[in-house]
């Protein structure tokens, strides 16, 4: 019996050769190795369709067994490629964000919204010129994600917090006013833009969409 390797496994690929009885709710498929030799996927191919009951298409020709597998490689192969392409995308930006920083301390606590409890993290990131910076972030019920600053984005601030959004092209803090509602603060320095690139890449709500 032959080995499996993870790059056979990798190479594995199942597909539809026939319905059968009353259609689609139970079709004859096969998995195969898409390397196979042909005429060894045509002999199983056969195999597998005349021991299964009720076949609606037993007597397919080579060229019908062989497109189907055909088309079930191209599609297979299409979609690794995309996956490297998107893992190969996603590693460089993961790299890209960790070199902007030294490292990164998370805690986990807990928040209280409409919702219920939720998770919040701490992430108490070292910046490269040792300068430490701590933000938390949270999923907020009906908003979404957010990070926000757990310290005073100015030394005349009474609270800690801030919300970054874009201005002109600029990532800038903004606070809330009761009576005025949403002004700019200041722009991020270069230390928070780092650190929260790496928030945005790696924290652990990072697959999901960011308010900004």
């Amino acid at each position: 019996m032959a080995k499996t390797t993870n790059e056979t496994v990798e190479r594995l690929v199942k597909f539809y050769l026939s319905s059968r009885g009353w259609g689609d709710f139970c079709p004859v498929e096969i998995t195969v190795d898409y390397e196979i030799d042909p005429q060894d996927y045509l002999a199983q191919a056969r195999e597998v369709i005349n021991s299964s009951h009720d076949v609606d298409f037993p007597n397919q020709t080579d060229e019908e067994l062989l497109e189907k597998l055909k088309k079930a490689v191209e599609l297979k192969t299409g979609k690794d490629a995309a996956k490297k392409a998107e893992k190969a995308a996603y590693d460089a930006k993961v790299k890209n964000a960790t070199e902007g920083i030294s490292s990164c301390v998370t805690t986990e606590t807990e928040t209280i919204d409409e919702d219920g409890v939720r998770k919040m993290y701490l992430h108490e990131v070292t910046c490269l010129d040792g300068e430490v910076l701590s933000f938390k972030e949270r999923n907020i019920f009906d908003f979404g994600v957010v990070v926000n600053p757990a310290y005073k984005i100015t030394d005349d601030a009474t609270k800690e917090g801030g919300l970054e959004s874009l201005k002109d092209g600029i990532r800038v803090w903004q606070d809330f006013n009761p009576g005025t509602g949403w002004y700019t603060v200041r722009p991020l320095s270069s230390n928070e833009i780092d650190a929260l690139n790496y928030i945005y890449t790696c924290g652990k709500y990072a697959s999901s969409s960011i308010r900004m």
